[in-house]
């Protein structure tokens, strides 16, 4: 029976690829905007980014793998996902036609219905 532990090894081959990313991030921002104006907050931000990005791609996989989710690319996917998910936050009005509540149902159900496999008649 395998261990569930991870072995010596595979944690630092895990801090190995960590480090590697973290650098990778920070040399990205430096040639960007310049070490000066790069904290160490922005390359954090831009972890995380990645993160998100990719566990998102991973779940659209998985959903187009199990039927549940039409056929597309999963990065164009992700970012549509993505971008029609975080700009509300930019143009939603409190107060307006459209509560909060309100506006987040109609999304989910127009992003949904957009997802959804189409069927052959």
């Amino acid at each position: 029976m395998e261990s569930p532990f991870t072995t010596p090894d595979q944690r630092a081959a895990e801090r190995t690829a960590k480090r590697q990313a973290v650098l990778l991030a920070a040399v990205r921002m430096f040639n960007e905007r310049g070490y000066p104006a790069t904290s160490l907050e922005d390359v954090a931000a831009s972890l995380r980014h990645l993160q998100a990005d990719h566990a998102l791609r991973a779940l659209i996989e998985e959903g187009m793998g199990d039927g549940s989710i039409a056929p597309a690319d999963p990065k164009l996917l992700a970012f549509t996902l993505a971008g029609a998910l975080n700009w509300p936050a930019c143009w939603h009005v409190a107060g307006g036609e459209l509560s909060a509540e309100a506006m987040a149902e109609q999304m989910v159900d127009i992003l949904t219905a957009g997802l959804a496999p189409r069927r052959a008649d």
